[in-house]
């Protein structure tokens, strides 16, 4: 470091003598924190430490918003439309915060929860081009439900139809009296 070469592995040697390293960790304390956890000769070789305020709710969600848009975005491609309840994202939120590692746990959450139990519904056919697929939260757990309608265009279904509609035929997000009322109203 004192000549601003690091050298890998394999002997290569790199020229990093007008570059900025920064280095992130999660111990608490800051400059406290990194004095007790580090060497000295380690620490006076840092300029400075910065210590960042822990995620919020709002930020959270954010995270989650982000993520899962990149997932949706991968299906969308296949043809497959898929909604998440705010139930669902904040079940993700708080499967995938640790107050230790921040939301670094939160891709492991999205990818175990939500891609891999997509997936394994796609490979056995219980979703295909066309569908939407509605996703919510029930008991902890996501629940993966096809939507009436198609998924680039869904129809808008006719409040008496969602009336006469079974039970288990109706979209959980969309609860039949609530968009009766509505339409009554207006």
């Amino acid at each position: 470091l004192d000549e601003g070469r690091l050298t890998d592995s394999q002997g290569r040697t790199v020229n990093f003598k007008n570059t900025i390293l920064i280095l992130t960790s999660n111990l608490p304390g800051g400059r406290a924190g990194a004095e007790a956890h580090f060497r000295p000769e380690f620490i006076n070789r840092l300029d400075d430490i910065i210590e960042f305020a822990a995620l919020g709710r709002g930020e959270l969600t954010q995270i989650v918003d982000l993520q899962v848009a990149r997932v949706l975005d991968r299906v969308r491609e296949r043809g497959i439309e898929v909604v998440l309840s705010a139930d669902a994202k904040t079940l993700l939120g708080n499967l995938g915060y640790d107050p230790t590692y921040g939301a670094r746990p939160l891709k492991r959450v999205i990818q175990k929860r939500l891609v891999d139990t997509l997936a394994l519904a796609l490979l056995e056919g219980s979703f295909a081009a066309g569908d939407r697929v509605i996703v919510d939260a029930k008991d902890g757990e996501l629940v993966f439900e096809k939507a009436l309608g198609s998924a680039p265009e869904p129809e808008p279904v006719a409040p008496a139809a969602l009336a006469e509609a079974p039970a288990a035929e109706q979209p959980p997000a969309l609860p039949a009296p609530d968009i009766a009322d509505a339409e009554s109203s207006s």
